[in-house]
């Protein structure tokens, strides 16, 4: 399962998935484990992502219902979850308020939309938009987390980093 984050209130676009190397243009940092030679043209890699809840313990109960695996839950102010595939986190963490705006979206690839979006229905799960293909090649269904974030169920398989219209280097 992936993870894309976009932060829409701010117009900024970050993708985030399971092992995905984020390769910076004019600045490359090397990894702890390589310090000694940081002349070396080294990329980062997605750690965990955090949102914003008003109820922590709600939402803990809607992404376990989603399929993520509850890690860290010392308190009603902060959690963390394993993605059943792949190495990134997924945490949530206690606000008095959330920013205003479109929120966050999500996006969680799973292999086939369809059957996970059934698996939600019967878990009472709403959902705010059925699966449909998208012109820019990916199946997508939409619903909403307790707090109103966007959540993005989907599938690009190859599309996802390799579209047809990828800028080639």
């Amino acid at each position: 399962m992936c993870i894309y984050l976009i932060l829409s209130s701010y117009k900024t676009l970050a993708k985030f998935s399971n092992c995905l190397t984020l390769i910076l243009k004019f600045l490359y940092i090397a990894p702890f484990h390589k310090q000694s030679n940081f002349a070396k043209v080294d990329t980062m890699n997605l750690n965990q992502i955090t949102i914003p809840s008003l109820n922590v313990p709600r939402s803990i109960e809607f992404y376990k219902k989603l399929g993520l695996q509850l890690i860290v839950h010392t308190h009603d102010q902060y959690a963390r979850f394993e993605c059943p595939d792949g190495e990134a986190t997924f945490s949530i963490h206690y606000v008095e308020e959330l920013a205003e705006g479109n929120g966050i979206y999500v996006y969680f690839e799973v292999e086939d939309v369809k059957e996970k979006i059934s698996e939600l229905k019967r878990n009472n799960i709403s959902i705010e938009s059925e699966p449909k293909a998208q012109s820019w090649l990916w199946t997508e269904a939409r619903l909403k987390d307790p707090d109103g974030n966007q959540i993005v169920i989907y599938h690009a398989g190859e599309n996802r980093k390799n579209p047809p219209w990828r800028i080639k280097t």
